[in-house]
C-alpha cells in the first residue's frame, strides 16, 4: 500500500489568503450599521445554489455564544472572502463563521437579550465597560481576495468550505450533498 502524503490531502487554493488575521478593525460601528457589507448566503451561480445553509441558531444558543464572548471565552477563527467589485465596493462573503457574526451583529444591535439570574439584558443595559468591550471586540480568521477581474471561483469556495466546516452545528446531510454533486436534485 502506498503511504499517504500531503500532498494526497492538500489542496493549494488558486487565491491569495491572510491566515490568523483580523479582518474587521471594527466590526460595529455604532454610528453607520453599514460599515461593512457582508454576504451570508454566497450564492453559487455554477450550482444555484447558495453556500451557506439559514440561520440555524436558537435565541439559546446565541445567548451562549454572547456569554462566552463576555467571560473572554476562546472563538473559534471564521472565513471570509473579502471581495471587491469594479466599483471598488467591498463585501464580505462568509465562508464560515456566519453564526457568529450574525448573532453578535445582532446582540450589539439590540435585537435580543442575554439572560443572567433570570434577567434579560440587552446590549443597552450592559455598563460601559462591558460595552466597549464587545464594541473592540476582534474576530481573528483567514481572509481570502477576490476581485472583479479574478475572482474565486465556486468549486474552490466549496472545497474551502468543505475542510473547515467539520465542528459545530453539523451541515444537513441534504445540503451538502447539494453542494457536492448539484446534479442529483
Amino acid at each position: 500500500m502506498k503511504k499517504l502524503t500531503e500532498k494526497d490531502i492538500h489542496k493549494e487554493f488558486k487565491f491569495s489568503m491572510n491566515k490568523d488575521t483580523c479582518p474587521f478593525d471594527r466590526l460595529y460601528d455604532r454610528v453607520s450599521n453599514d460599515r461593512y457589507i457582508f454576504d451570508w448566503d454566497v450564492y453559487l451561480p455554477t450550482k444555484g445554489i447558495n453556500l451557506q445553509r439559514p440561520f440555524v441558531w436558537t435565541l439559546f444558543q446565541k445567548q451562549q455564544f454572547i456569554l462566552s464572548l463576555m467571560k473572554g471565552a476562546p472563538i473559534p477563527k471564521v472565513a471570509v472572502i473579502r471581495h471587491e467589485d469594479v466599483d471598488k465596493k467591498i463585501t464580505w462573503q462568509v465562508i464560515d463563521g456566519k453564526q457568529r457574526l450574525s448573532t453578535f451583529l445582532q446582540f450589539i444591535g439590540g435585537e435580543f437579550p442575554i439572560m443572567h439570574n433570570d434577567v434579560e439584558y440587552y446590549f443597552n443595559d450592559l455598563d460601559d465597560m462591558f460595552q466597549y468591550r464587545l464594541n473592540v471586540y476582534n474576530f481573528y480568521g483567514d481572509v481570502a481576495f477576490s476581485y472583479y477581474d479574478k475572482p474565486i471561483s465556486d468549486e474552490d469556495k466549496i472545497i474551502w468550505f468543505n475542510q473547515i466546516n467539520f465542528a459545530g452545528t453539523p451541515q444537513d446531510d441534504e445540503h451538502m450533498k447539494k453542494l457536492l454533486n448539484p446534479q442529483t436534485i
